[in-house]
């Protein structure tokens, strides 16, 4: 375990994966915010089974914003790639 943790302590991003199924905006923040913790000095996907994207991150290293128009542009990628526009 030790070899895994250090690999994930290096890593710049996290994904986790939720059984839960937010059935609003508010209940996947609360889930990716207050639940769901995990590594905080990592930008956080956390991935609901019903396939909504939550994100989580420590932003005293960078400001909230960056990481929001970061955020963007992967959802945007992502969305062109899956939808195909």
């Amino acid at each position: 375990n030790s070899d895994v943790l250090k690999i994930i302590d290096g890593a710049i991003a996290s994904f986790s994966f939720s059984d839960v199924d937010p059935e609003s905006p508010e209940e996947a923040a609360h889930e990716s915010h207050v639940v769901n913790g995990g590594w905080f000095d990592k930008q956080q996907f956390i991935v609901f089974r019903n396939g909504q994207i939550g994100v989580n991150m420590e932003h005293t290293a960078v400001d909230g914003h960056t990481m929001l128009r970061c955020f963007d542009d992967i959802l945007g990628q992502l969305t062109n790639q899956v939808i195909g526009n």
